[in-house]
């Protein structure tokens, strides 16, 4: 049997933990335990590894200039000679690690900004477009830099059975916009719009009585903007309903709607309000039709046969037949 003393394996236990503490890296005390920052499936990853070999690269820059400076380089160095075929997956991971160190280290977007070209190509990588494809967050942060800003749609105007008219805002920068007319999931129509001061476009062709959906992205050129918000909108009916809101028979009568009597009606017109005023020529009246629950039916001026000028119902009126009414609310009849 051996004795040892307890002060030697103490001593022997604080060397061996003191060796371990002093070989740990202190640029990865930030890192995940994850193995990837990204476990999306059929995703290039960007593994533990790969941010320690990158940290050194980056975090040895004094300023976030410099670090972007490098960084816009490097891409452009992946990506030349074939586009970044041969490079996808390292563009793929440049790209991951700004995204994972955030703009106080790569400040991508403002490099995009500043570089839309640069961006465009990036976006084309076919590495880039799988993993925008495969992964939603690396699409969510390449969407969100991207240097072209999206319209803001607005409601749908001058709608038809067969159409509308969508409506979107100026977005600088753009040349054009793109309209994409959707039913359901189905895109039914994409039209290009030229000119940068253009903010509505008639759509056509569509059928009768259906639900359809817009969105308008905005072109400089070279790139396209995300989408806009969506708006709803509904074709009508080409099938009319006529009703009568009042008058049923010959003669005269004031009343509630189909109470009232008319004889021989010729012009119409309408104010701001909604309310209708008749020349009513078989009485020789102006007769006004209330835009309420009840189109209440009240004559305005005339009381029979003659020609005399006054106020209202003192003044005469031979057949009168045409009626207007100007944005002041005055009324021109022809008698």
């Amino acid at each position: 049997m051996k004795r040892f003393k307890l002060s030697s394996l103490l001593l022997a236990s604080i060397l061996v933990t003191s060796c371990s503490t002093a070989i740990q890296p202190t640029y990865i005390d930030s890192i995940s335990d994850k193995s990837t920052i990204n476990n999306s499936l059929s995703s290039i990853n960007l593994s533990k590894e790969d941010i320690i070999a990158l940290d050194k690269e980056y975090l040895s820059f004094s300023t976030k200039a410099l670090s972007t400076e490098y960084f816009q380089k490097k891409l452009v160095k992946l990506i030349a000679g074939d586009n970044g075929v041969a490079n996808g997956s390292k563009i793929v991971k440049e790209i991951q690690y700004a995204k994972y160190k955030g703009e106080t280290v790569i400040p991508f977007k403002a490099m995009s900004t500043a570089t839309p070209s640069l961006y465009a190509t990036i976006i084309s990588v076919p590495a880039v477009i799988t993993q925008k494809t495969n992964d939603a967050t690396f699409n969510t942060f390449i969407s969100d830099n991207n240097p072209v800003s999206p319209p803001t749609a607005s409601t749908a105007t001058l709608i038809s059975p067969t159409g509308f008219t969508a409506n979107w805002n100026i977005v600088s920068g753009s040349l054009e916009y793109v309209i994409t007319v959707k039913q359901g999931s189905t895109t039914v129509k994409t039209i290009n719009v030229s000119g940068q001061s253009t903010t509505s476009q008639a759509i056509t062709g569509l059928s009768e009585s259906s639900a359809y959906t817009y969105t308008i992205q905005a072109n400089n050129g070279s790139l396209l903007s995300s989408n806009s918000n969506s708006i709803s909108v509904s074709t009508t009916s080409s099938v009319y309903i006529v009703s009568t809101i009042a008058g049923t028979s010959g003669g005269y009568q004031d009343g509630n709607g189909t109470s009232a009597l008319f004889n021989s009606t010729n012009g119409i017109a309408i104010d701001s309000s909604g309310n209708l005023y008749v020349a009513d020529t078989g009485n020789n009246k102006i007769r006004k039709i209330a835009n309420d629950a009840n189109h209440t039916v009240s004559t305005i001026a005339g009381s029979g046969e003659g020609y005399q000028d006054g106020n209202g119902t003192s003044a005469l009126f031979k057949y009168p037949q045409g009626i207007t009414i100007d944005s002041a609310g005055n009324l021109y009849v022809t008698d």
